[in-house]
């Protein structure tokens, strides 16, 4: 009897062979060959899942936003059973983003090199603005939460400091890659920019 395969679980490895081959050689790395070998497989075999380097790749970030989405939801609060603060779920979600240790490193490489392929692609393009919108949208509700509750004072926009918390990780997920900061060093920035964010 032929054994049976399971193909989401092939998909998978081959995505998280993506993500090794890029936080280890760059954007040029990651081939479909070289992709193969990371994963164990044959280059027929990978080309049976996914046509087209693009189509590979679309897989492996969607994979990956679907992983940290887990991740991030699935957080337990050590409070109890009382919703956490709003500045506490915030700093968790946004150091699940850093690359503090070797996971996500190997995350993170895989999003830079996304996004240098989604400028001159439309559709890794509008994937990436669709995640960036869902993060935007849930930290401006969290800090508005936060107005609410007199944390965060009324008078700063929700909209706009969103923005800003997102540009200081992207700054600071870049610094840690090419080591102009460490994963302490970035941490501390970025508890030093809620510090200043929920000063009320």
């Amino acid at each position: 009897m032929p054994k049976k395969v399971d193909h989401r679980s092939r998909r998978t490895t081959i995505a998280e062979a993506a993500w090794r081959t890029s936080a280890h050689g760059g954007i040029e790395a990651v081939t479909m060959r070289h992709v193969a070998a990371a994963a164990g497989m044959s280059l027929g075999q990978v080309q049976h899942y996914f046509t087209s380097k693009d189509e590979l790749l679309a897989h492996a970030y969607d994979l990956l936003v679907d992983r940290l989405t887990t991740r991030v939801t699935t957080h337990e609060n050590p409070a109890g059973d009382e919703e956490p603060e709003p500045k506490d779920t915030l700093r968790h979600v946004l150091v699940e983003l850093l690359p503090l240790d070797h996971e996500r490193r190997v995350e993170a490489h895989f999003q830079l090199m996304f996004l240098a392929r989604a400028a001159v692609s439309p559709d890794f393009a509008a994937r990436l603005r669709k995640t960036h919108a869902d993060l935007h949208a849930f930290i401006d509700d969290h800090l508005r939460r936060a107005q609410r509750r007199g944390m965060v004072a009324l008078q700063r926009d929700p909209a706009r400091e969103a923005r800003n918390l997102l540009a200081v990780l992207d700054g600071l997920t870049t610094h840690v890659l090419v080591g102009h900061h460490t994963p302490f060093d970035a941490e501390q920035a970025l508890d030093d920019h809620l510090d200043a964010l929920f000063s009320c």
